[in-house]
């Protein structure tokens, strides 16, 4: 029998986790979504977070009075922009002698605070991680191009929906019984058997040309270790530059993520405004050069930037636009756009799954 489990904190950037959550796992079912007050979704449909279809989950203030759930799943968001009161949550689910989760890419990233209450309550209080491989002695395998199929998803706004295509791709490949061997950054993605390079990615005392290298190894031994069929890869930086706001860290990790798994399918998520034939099809030449594989679909995200408040703010701000224009704009562009355009959040995976499957 499943658990029940209230996820905090709840926000934008777990809405994709959420919709496919039953797919991907089954040790869990979410009995409660939980936000701070200061996310503006409380009492809102957890989908009102993105501007999104509703998907029938009310998102809470606080944890339910209900004896209803066993487990609360804690985490850090990657983008963290209010007080979290983590500690707060941690402290009341183990005075109720409730089960508590608490998911990380890696075990050396975790707040100060919840090592001590694992220490203390071990019974109650655990940590789960994003699978890792560990490095055998004498284990000297060399730099190989993966052997099997590279999926990567990136955008040129790493908000633009990314996780959710991620994610959708990941739950429909699963659905189809195909063993994929998934790479996230999301440390809720340790829930779902996916596998993160943080560990990689934080580590100071590696050159470039290091993490290049341990990228390669740990993705194919992880694959092979696994018996994958597929390499699902999410972008860890959007793609490249957006424009002098939006800077991205110029791609420059996902450029190097390419140069260690060379992908063989690219899913571009590309914000409703730039959604345009020419416009695509500039960019897949673009990444044709820069990574080595052009664009085979784009998904088009509701997501846009917003520039006058990043301009005042001196950083990047994005608004949410009604799902409506993202149809609009296919409909307009697809006719003469050589590249196919989908809107997974509104019309589901299937589109694009036939697409990657069928691309030659």
């Amino acid at each position: 029998m499943k658990k029940k489990a209230i996820l905090y904190p709840f926000c934008e950037e777990v809405l994709p986790a959420v919709r496919v959550f039953d797919g991907l796992q089954d040790c869990y079912e979410i009995s409660g979504l939980v936000a701070p007050s200061g996310f503006g979704c409380v009492g809102m449909d957890a989908g009102y977070s993105c501007n999104h279809p509703e998907i029938g989950r009310e998102v809470l203030g606080e944890l339910p009075s209900e004896e209803d759930w066993d487990t609360l799943l804690l985490f850090e968001p990657r983008q963290q922009t209010e007080e979290l009161y983590l500690e707060k949550y941690l402290e009341e689910a183990v005075s109720r002698r409730k089960e508590v989760v608490f998911l990380c890419t890696e075990e050396n990233g975790i707040p100060e605070k919840i090592k001590k209450t694992v220490v203390a309550c071990p019974k109650q209080v655990r940590v789960k991680a994003c699978l890792s491989l560990p490095e055998e002695e004498g284990w000297q395998p060399q730099v190989h191009e993966p052997e099997i199929p590279v999926v990567l998803v990136g955008g040129l706004l790493q908000e633009a929906d990314c996780g959710a295509v991620f994610t959708a791709l990941a739950e429909r490949f699963h659905r189809d019984g195909k063993r994929v061997a998934a790479f996230s950054g999301h440390p809720v993605g340790g829930l779902f058997g996916f596998y993160s390079l943080e560990h990689i990615w934080r580590n100071s005392e590696l050159t470039e040309d290091d993490k290049v290298r341990k990228i390669n190894l740990y993705i194919n031994g992880m694959a092979e270790k696994s018996g994958a069929e597929i390499i699902l890869l999410e972008a860890p930086t959007a793609l490249m530059k957006y424009d002098d706001k939006a800077l991205n860290g110029f791609g420059i990790q996902s450029y190097m993520l390419c140069q260690a798994a060379p992908p063989d399918y690219l899913i571009g998520c590309v914000p409703f405004d730039l959604a345009d034939a020419r416009m695509v099809s500039a960019l897949s030449e673009d990444f044709s050069c820069r990574f080595g594989c052009g664009l085979c679909a784009v998904h088009v995200s509701n997501i846009l930037l917003d520039f006058a408040d990043s301009q005042q703010k001196q950083k990047i701000e994005t608004l949410r636009a009604n799902m409506k224009f993202v149809r609009e704009k296919i409909e307009k562009e697809k006719e003469s756009s050589e590249i196919p355009m989908f809107d997974v959040i509104g019309e589901g995976i299937e589109g694009l799954y036939e697409r990657i499957n069928g691309y030659a």
